[in-house]
């Protein structure tokens, strides 16, 4: 179920994107890393998060392996480019 929604959410990032809708394509792609965060939890038999934040921490921050730095900045800094972070999800 996580992941479905994670998915869903991660596939409107690219659409809104490419359609210079960049401010809409950020809350979209920071919503999905709580489901997919959530997910990664109950595969890890972890705390689910509260927040996209909580999912960027230990010690569930291990379970993003080389996906936590690049989703931490995406988080911190509104000015970071979307790509990154959104193969980032790709690939978990």
């Amino acid at each position: 179920m996580f992941r479905e929604k994670n998915a869903l959410y991660a596939a409107y990032v690219p659409v809104l994107a490419d359609g210079g809708l960049e401010e809409e394509a950020r809350p979209a792609l920071l919503a999905a890393i709580l489901p997919l965060a959530r997910a990664l939890a109950i595969e890890s038999r972890l705390p689910g998060p509260a927040s996209a934040d909580d999912a960027l921490l230990p010690p569930l921050s291990h379970q993003w392996k080389e996906a936590a730095p690049l989703l931490r900045n995406l988080v911190a800094n509104p000015n970071e480019p979307l790509s990154p972070g959104l193969e980032a999800l790709a690939t978990l």
